[in-house]
């Protein structure tokens, strides 16, 4: 493993386990969903020939049961990853067959779940890509999180790499740690780089197929995305997404300071979801509400304040263990 994995590993298990409560925001959505979804729609069901074909895996009672499947799989995952991390502090056995096969099943889970709650929006459309996309729109957000967790407090105990000691203070824990903990942001800016150019990756190959297609089923979804002002937040998500990040990340001392540029990757990430979701529903043109960065406030502040709750109880483990 990596010299950034046991730092990060805190911080991406108090992640995880807000997983079972995310469940419960996903409710409200199952009522709405005529609303949503073209294919949940009796009316607009029985109009469309090609919805009605793909309605053996587009029909709700199925929908309800894969969302049911994708968040009992996750929450489980995350409660066997804690039981296994807790054993491995303590000596026992490693978490490291259970990650292994847990990455398997969440790229699966995750890739069906992106093509339902996603793609789905505009039933026609198909992308073979759009899971790949999507998750490494993923891992983005997640080293995102990690960086920002480490720069607000560096796990205590965390080994000192070169020779001697390092002037540079811990903003929490002090200590030669901090010279490691600024290895170990190099080394999640190295995956920055990585994430944003795969994501770069499979955002333009899936771009380059369905254009040289020029298949009209497929060509649509674009066409929602690249007129009446949508093509300029497209261009926007290009530059923070990829552009801009990949510029600075060339840099070893943003690499080594990657904080800012951690916030603004997650704000790119809402831009993208922002120009992935709401052109299904206004094609015409680009369309803001208040609502928008008001859910966004609210649903992440809820989740915000799980993962701090989570993340603390662990530092202050971690502290107890430290002191005795």
């Amino acid at each position: 493993s990596g010299r950034w994995s046991g730092a990060v590993q805190p911080i991406a298990l108090s992640a995880a386990l807000t997983l079972p409560a995310l469940g419960l925001l996903f409710l409200p959505l199952l009522v709405a969903l005529p609303s949503l979804y073209p294919w949940a729609d009796s009316g607009q069901m029985a109009a469309s020939e090609l919805m009605q074909a793909k309605s053996g895996w587009l029909n709700v009672p199925f929908f309800v049961g894969r969302a049911v499947a994708y968040f009992a799989a996750w929450s489980l995952l995350a409660l066997g990853l804690r039981r296994l991390s807790a054993q491995e502090a303590h000596g026992g056995k490693s978490g490291r067959g259970l990650a292994a096969l847990g990455m398997i099943l969440y790229v699966l889970t995750a890739t069906f779940a992106a093509f339902d709650w996603m793609m789905s929006l505009e039933p026609a459309w198909f992308s073979s890509i759009y899971g790949l996309l999507f998750l490494a729109g993923q891992a983005v957000a997640g080293i995102s999180l990690a960086v920002m967790g480490l720069a607000a407090a560096p796990p205590p105990g965390l080994p000192h790499s070169g020779g001697g000691e390092t002037t540079v203070p811990s903003p929490l824990w002090g200590g030669p740690g901090w010279g490691a903990l600024l290895q170990t942001f190099n080394d999640l800016g190295n995956l920055f780089l990585a994430s944003v150019m795969i994501w770069a990756y499979f955002a333009f190959s899936q771009y380059l197929i369905i254009w040289s297609a020029n298949i009209p089923e497929e060509a649509i979804w674009y066409v929602h995305r690249s007129g009446g002002g949508w093509q300029w937040v497209a261009l926007g998500v290009i530059g923070l997404h990829f552009v801009l990040p990949f510029a600075l990340l060339l840099s070893r001392r943003v690499k080594r300071s990657p904080r800012v540029l951690a916030g603004l990757l997650l704000c790119a990430r809402a831009f993208d979801l922002y120009w992935l979701i709401v052109p299904a529903f206004y094609p015409e043109g680009v369309h803001f509400h208040w609502l928008y960065p008001l859910l966004l406030l609210g649903m992440g502040g809820g989740w915000a304040a799980l993962f701090a709750r989570q993340w603390s109880s662990k530092l202050l483990a971690a502290g107890r263990e430290r002191q005795l």
